[in-house]
This record gives C-alpha cells, sequence and structure tokens, in this order.
C-alpha cells in the first residue's frame, strides 16, 4: 500500500515541488544544502539574512483525521483510496502499562501511527499545502516536522517586517490544521558577516527589532541545532566538527580495544559503521570549511585508519589509505559533493534542488548563454561566477561546481549511476585535489 500511495504521488507530483513543497522521500542533506547555500550566498552578496526554526508542539499524534481525508481528496487520490485510509485510521485505541497495571482504553481521533511505515507518508500530505501560505520571496526548507523558513534583505529592519507577515500566514495555516507551534522550542537565527556581527546586534537591540508569532516573542539565538548540523549567526562550522570530533574519539577509544583480537574484516565494520557514517553525514554542505577547523577530524580519521591496518601510530597514512582503498576527510567531501551534484543535475532527486548549479553552454548569441572552450574536459562542465568572499566559496552553488570540475568529463557524463560511484571513487582515490580554500 505504501509503495503504491508514493508512486501515486511521485506520478502526480505532490511533495516534490522545488523550494516550496515538502520533499517526499528525501534525505536531509536537501534542506540543508538549501539552507546553508542560500545564506552563505546571501552574506556573500552583502545581505543580512534570517532564518526561523519552527517546533510543531506533538506533531504526529495531533493530526486531524477529516483534515487529511480532506487533503488526500484535493491532492487526486481515488475514493476508494481515501476511504480505505479511513478505515485505517479510524477506532484505534491506546492505553498505559505501567508495571502490570493496564489503564482504561481510550480512542484517538487524532494522530497518525508513529512507527509504521504509513506514518511518515500520512504526514507529509498533510503539511504539503503550508507552502503556499509564504507570502513573499521567504524560502522553506522542510523535512517531517522540522521547518525552516529563510529570507535575506540589505536592511534590518525590512528583513524583521518581511519575516514577521510570513509568521502571520503560517500562524493562520497552523491554526486552520488544528495544529501548534510550540514557541518554547522554536526560534530564530540574524545572519550576518564577522564584521558586521557587532553592528547587528546593537541595531537590534537598540531598536527592540523581534519576531513574534500569535503574539509570542520567538528567541533569537546565536546557534541552534537543525536536522543533525549545528548552525551558527556566522554559519561557522566549529561547533559540529568539535563534535563530530568527540564522537569519532569515543569510537577510535573502542577500536583500540578490539585491535588486539579482531580480524581487520571487523575493524573495517566497525569503522564504516561508527566513524565514517559521522563523518559524512551532509558533509557537502561544511567539508571545504577551513583546513585549521576540520584538522582535528583529519588527525581522527588518520587514527582510526592505523588501527584497522594494526600500524604504527606515527606510520604513514597515504600508503595505508591506498591498501584499504578509503578516502581520506578531503576525498570524501570531494566524492560526495561531485555525488550530490550529479544526483541533482541528472534529477535522480524526485524534486528540485534550489541550489543553482547551471551547465555551461556553447551555445552563443543570447545574453544569458555562458560561452567555454570547446576542449572535451570541459564538456558538462558547471558555470560559476567568482565570489567575494569565504562565505561565497563555502556555498554550494560554488564549491560543488569546483569540485564536479574536478572530474574528468568522461566520469561527469556517464549516466549510469552504479558506474558513475565506481569510477568517481577510482578517480578520487588517484588524485590529490587542491585546497578550495
Amino acid at each position: 500500500m505504501n509503495k503504491r500511495l508514493n508512486i501515486f504521488l511521485e506520478r502526480n507530483n505532490i511533495l516534490c515541488k522545488s523550494q516550496f513543497g515538502f520533499r517526499k522521500n528525501s534525505n536531509t542533506l536537501i534542506p540543508l544544502a538549501e539552507l546553508t547555500n542560500y545564506m552563505y550566498s546571501a552574506l556573500d552578496d552583502g545581505f543580512y539574512g534570517g532564518c526561523i526554526f519552527l517546533d510543531i508542539a506533538k506533531a504526529f499524534d495531533v493530526l486531524n483525521h477529516d483534515i487529511l481525508l480532506s487533503k488526500m481528496e484535493k491532492i487526486g487520490l481515488p475514493a476508494n483510496i481515501v476511504g480505505l485510509f479511513g478505515s485505517y485510521l479510524s477506532d484505534r485505541s491506546q492505553y498505559i502499562d505501567v508495571g502490570g497495571v493496564i489503564s482504561s482504553h481510550c480512542q484517538t481521533k487524532t494522530g497518525v501511527p508513529q512507527g509504521s511505515i504509513l506514518g511518515p507518508t500520512l504526514f507529509n500530505i498533510f503539511v504539503n499545502d503550508l507552502p503556499q501560505h509564504i507570502s513573499g520571496c521567504c524560502q522553506i526548507a522542510m523535512f517531517s516536522d522540522d521547518v525552516a523558513l529563510f529570507h535575506k534583505s540589505k536592511s534590518l529592519f525590512q528583513l524583521h517586517d518581511e519575516l514577521n507577515k510570513v509568521l502571520i500566514g503560517i500562524s493562520g495555516w497552523y491554526n486552520s490544521n488544528h495544529l501548534a507551534i510550540n514557541v518554547d522550542k522554536s526560534n530564530y537565527i540574524i545572519f550576518a558577516s564577522r564584521l558586521l556581527t557587532a553592528k547587528t546586534d546593537d541595531c537590534i537591540t537598540n531598536n527592540n527589532l523581534r519576531l513574534t508569532i500569535n503574539n509570542n516573542a520567538l528567541d533569537r539565538v546565536e546557534g541552534t541545532k537543525y536536522l543533525g548540523l549545528y548552525i551558527t549567526s556566522s554559519l561557522s562550522w566549529d561547533k559540529h566538527i568539535n563534535s563530530v570530533a568527540n564522537k569519532i574519539n569515543i569510537q577510535i577509544g573502542m577500536m583500540h580495544k578490539l585491535k588486539g583480537f579482531a580480524h581487520q574484516k571487523i575493524l573495517m565494520t566497525f569503522y564504516y559503521a561508527n566513524i565514517h557514517s559521522h563523518l559524512i553525514y551532509a558533509l557537502p554542505v561544511w567539508g571545504a570549511y577551513y583546513a585549521n577547523s576540520v584538522n582535528v577530524l583529519i588527525i581522527a580519521q588518520k587514527k582510526a585508519i592505523r588501527i584497522i591496518a594494526k600500524a604504527d601510530f606515527l606510520a604513514p597514512s597515504k600508503p595505508i589509505f591506498s591498501g584499504l582503498r578509503l578516502l581520506n576527510f578531503n576525498q570524501l567531501w570531494m566524492q560526495t559533493t561531485v555525488s550530490f551534484v550529479y544526483k541533482i543535475l541528472n534529477n535522480i532527486y524526485i524534486q528540485n534542488v534550489n541550489i543553482g548549479f547551471q551547465r555551461n553552454s556553447n551555445c552563443g548569441g543570447g545574453k544569458d548563454d555562458y560561452v567555454i572552450m570547446t576542449r572535451t574536459r570541459n564538456i558538462g562542465a558547471l558555470y560559476y561566477n567568482s565570489p567575494r568572499t569565504n562565505a561565497g566559496k563555502f556555498a554550494l552553488r560554488y564549491c560543488g561546481s569546483w569540485a564536479w570540475n574536478q572530474i574528468s568529463s568522461s566520469i561527469r557524463e556517464n549516466k549510469n549511476i552504479s558506474k558513475f560511484r565506481f569510477l568517481l571513487k577510482d578517480s578520487v582515490l588517484m588524485s590529490n585535489f587542491k585546497s578550495l580554500i
């Protein structure tokens, strides 16, 4: 049932709307990439940025069944399917069991079953029309019940004014859909370059600028965790990097204890499950950061691979990486970033991703055409403007394009994703890419 429903939603472009819709079956990289690319680009262009992070109170437990079924009808689900879901959701009950003492059964009239296969899909359908209530040019990133609204402006006053207008529309949607925003857990960040931080704080304080929803003021914070990344007002990744380093070092300590009796295959499995997984999470978003900041992860990764190879702690790491066919940190960033760009350019994601990658064109004649050299290595390359600041270099529209252009055209143009991945890893393993910064 869930598979057939997902196919219907894909075919009818439900939950697949550019930057203004929920992303079905998408990983968290897409909303994180869109948000950070937008903000990095805004800072590079001299704008102030603002992002509101909203938390829905008891999101999955309070969905109104009648409203959900009505929305199913509006997106075009057949009446018999809607009726089947009505039966699926009705006549459910719940009880509490504490130490063998069971409470009386209570009928549940709202919510979708958590932990079920259908639960997330039903929730996605329910919130799919939220972006239609976003006024102006404000952008939205959504992943399940995690919502981020972001906008930019040359003026702090205008930025606050426009975001407050957006919150009015958002509040109306939540109220009409019987959902409540948890104001205590919601907050917002004002993004500014480090040179403007002090000026920004003074302006906000002196003019009592604030964002409110339902007459409740939201907390302005310098940083917050969104979809597993700690995002700060200056878009610094130091706190996230240190958090990852702490997790990895704990796992390295456990690997060291296993080293004496565990086979290399077991150590490799442990590495991929407990170290590699932390390193690659949303890596295209933050992995191009300053070398002196990510160095703590580079050192930790080298410790781990020396344990896998059961080598001396001062042994050169390059031959070990090569022998084990493991990618070092910079190569991992290159691989994951190029893979991300590949999926966007080849429409492997079922929705448009608003990053702004532009293919080179040698068509000529039009003011919007980009003329490139006709050498074979430039086939399929991406065009990008030179950024004004390092913030612009960290934006995926730049660093993603830069990484993509480092790969040979024969790999870039390969349409078989399995073969692409194989060739890409080989290429990355054999190459020494120059640093982005």
